[in-house]
């Protein structure tokens, strides 16, 4: 089994963190207001750094029709959803468990491999830490 494209030494991963959705338009309104947004190749990220259970991901998709009808769009969202619990489980992204994210894709992510997309986590990361 290759190793993860994340992880530099040979550290453990650590165990997946559960995901959990935003439930309603007000929560997706806070982050966007008060969440610090990177631009990416695939998509736009916004994190609001507000530690409530450091064992979940709480994540939010905007996934607009212009992306694609709705079978490319739950593809979409359940490529997005694996990529975000394996970019949290290495070690060194860790400290970003229980924030709260906020992903739109832009339309060229339906083509974008899975080494792709975390790269652009990566890119995040670093860009965050």
């Amino acid at each position: 089994m290759d190793p993860h494209p994340l992880i530099q030494d040979n550290s453990p991963i650590m165990p997946t963190p559960r995901i959990i959705s935003f439930k309603n338009q007000k929560e997706f309104e806070q982050i966007n207001l008060k969440g610090k947004k990177i631009v990416c190749k695939y998509f736009i990220l916004i994190l609001q750094k507000e530690l409530i259970d450091t064992s979940k991901i709480y994540l939010g998709l905007k996934i607009n029709r212009k992306v694609g009808n709705a079978v490319k769009r739950n593809k979409i969202r359940r490529r997005l959803k694996h990529t975000m619990r394996d970019f949290v489980s290495v070690p060194e992204c860790s400290n970003l468990l229980g924030s709260r994210f906020l992903i739109i894709p832009k339309h060229n992510i339906f083509k974008a491999k899975y080494a792709e997309l975390l790269q652009d986590l990566n890119f995040f990361a670093k860009a965050e830490i």
